[in-house]
């Protein structure tokens, strides 16, 4: 955690970094391809999160066995 994300905790427009994982993504653009930008990278994002927690849970019986 930063110095700046302690200072701007609690302020408005900074609610995201109450949240326990957090990504800020910007794009400069013509407004419409920056939409376009925007959504991909999010879906970009989001899919590969997504991809980490299925295979966390694909491997998790295995994990489990060699840790008891």
């Amino acid at each position: 955690m930063s110095v700046a994300e302690d200072m701007n905790r609690g302020k408005p427009n900074w609610e995201h970094l109450d949240e326990e994982l957090h990504v800020l993504v910007s794009v400069e653009d013509y407004e419409n391809r920056a939409a376009v930008k925007l959504r991909r990278a999010t879906e970009t994002i989001r899919n590969f999160l997504e991809q980490g927690v299925r295979t966390f849970l694909k491997y998790l019986p295995a994990i489990k066995m060699q840790t008891s």
